[in-house]
């Protein structure tokens, strides 16, 4: 006698479990897995009806399945899951929505959640921007740096900005103009490290000079009030420190990258 043989069940099949209202959760994540795989065109009305679902895993399941049809017809029923109750729903059709950076109208629907109280949301929003081609979005990118109470998602739009160096000027001077006005230390450090992109040299100029101070500043969150700290203290403690402002290297910085774009002008000549 043989063995049995495992028959994987049909699109049909895998379609009779979406319908079934007593189908478990697994099941249907199971089912909406297989059928998504697919890409069966019959599947797709059971995958919409599944948004609506009770269990925020079948809804985030759902969500993936309808993103790989790849159909913009299928967008509508896509972008009103950004604003889902749940954050990982919310997540999943961020992400899935990012895909479709080629239809501009999406960016849109996903910037009106800029402000959405959860920052890891707001990290999967900044991620699913940088997907697109349009102006506004280093506009929105520069305003995260600089206005998000969020420490990370102020740090995640550095770092995406720090991509825009060589593509918009905007890019090198709003890093620039932070620089100069913040005193947070890790945001200094993240806006050094992209800056070093033009050239290494202005990295290590900034660094040399923030160990020629010698000391951070930390500010009494009670009464404002500054006390210095050796550097090598921050080293054996994760502060949340204060810096004083890169104001009097700016300008240096400032002509040394004007002296390079002259440079780098005459050589295209």
């Amino acid at each position: 006698m043989e063995g049995l043989q495992f028959v994987m069940p049909s699109v049909d099949e895998f379609i009779e479990i979406l319908q079934s209202s007593n189908a478990s959760t697994e099941e249907k994540i199971n089912a909406i897995t297989n059928v998504g795989k697919s890409k069966n065109i019959r599947a797709m009305d059971h995958l919409i009806s599944l948004l609506d679902d009770e269990d925020p895993d079948v809804r985030c399941s759902a969500i993936w399945a309808i993103g790989k049809y790849k159909n913009v017809d299928l967008l509508p029923s896509l972008i009103p899951m950004i604003k889902d109750k749940n954050d990982d729903v919310r997540g999943t059709a961020l992400k899935t929505l990012s895909k479709f950076s080629d239809v501009p109208a999406i960016l849109e629907d996903i910037l009106k959640q800029m402000k959405d109280d959860d920052p890891s949301i707001r990290l999967m929003i900044l991620d699913a921007i940088s997907n697109f081609e349009a102006e506004i979005v280093l506009d929105k990118l520069i305003d995260c740096m600089k206005q998000d109470e969020n420490l990370e998602v102020r740090l995640k739009a550095i770092e995406i900005i720090g991509e825009y160096i060589f593509k918009d000027v905007r890019a090198t001077e709003s890093l620039i103009y932070l620089l100069e006005n913040s005193d947070d230390y890790e945001i200094q450090m993240a806006i050094i490290d992209q800056l070093s992109q033009i050239d290494p040299q202005i990295k290590e100029f900034l660094m040399h000079s923030l160990k020629g101070r010698k000391k951070l500043f930390i500010k009494d969150p009670l009464t404002d009030d500054e006390k210095g700290v050796d550097l090598v203290y921050r080293m054996n403690r994760p502060l949340v420190l204060r810096v004083k402002p890169f104001n009097e290297e700016i300008e240096q910085l400032k002509k040394y990258i004007q002296f390079l774009n002259m440079k780098k002008q005459l050589i295209q000549k």
